[in-house]
C-alpha cells in the first residue's frame, strides 16, 4: 500500500502550511508533523475518513488541527487530492 500526493495536493499542502504559519508561526511545524502522521496512518487505515461531498472522495479532519485531507482509495493505494483548512470552501479538486 502506498500514499501518494497529486500535484494539486502538494500545492494545497504548502498553502495550508503558509495559512497556519501566517496565523500561528509557532504551531506551523507541529501541524505539518500531524499531517505526516495521518499520511502514515492512511497506509493501513485507508477508510478512516468519512465520505465527502464529492462522490468517491473521502475526507479526514487531521486531529488537533483545522485541516482536512481529501483523498480517494484506488485499489490498495491512497491518492491524496488536497489539503484544506476547515474555514475554506471546497475548491474544484482535479481528479487524475
Amino acid at each position: 500500500m502506498s500514499v501518494t500526493l497529486t500535484e494539486f495536493a502538494q500545492d494545497t499542502l504548502v498553502a495550508a502550511y503558509e495559512f497556519v504559519y501566517s496565523n500561528s508561526p509557532q504551531n506551523a511545524d507541529l501541524v505539518l508533523e500531524r499531517i505526516e502522521e495521518v499520511l502514515e496512518l492512511l497506509k493501513d487505515r485507508k477508510f478512516i475518513g468519512e465520505k465527502g461531498p464529492i462522490p468517491g472522495i473521502r475526507r479526514y479532519l487531521i486531529p488537533r488541527t483545522s485541516i482536512f485531507v481529501m483523498y480517494r482509495v484506488v485499489g490498495e493505494d491512497v491518492q491524496v487530492l488536497a489539503f484544506l483548512h476547515q474555514s475554506q470552501r471546497w475548491p474544484h479538486i482535479p481528479i487524475p
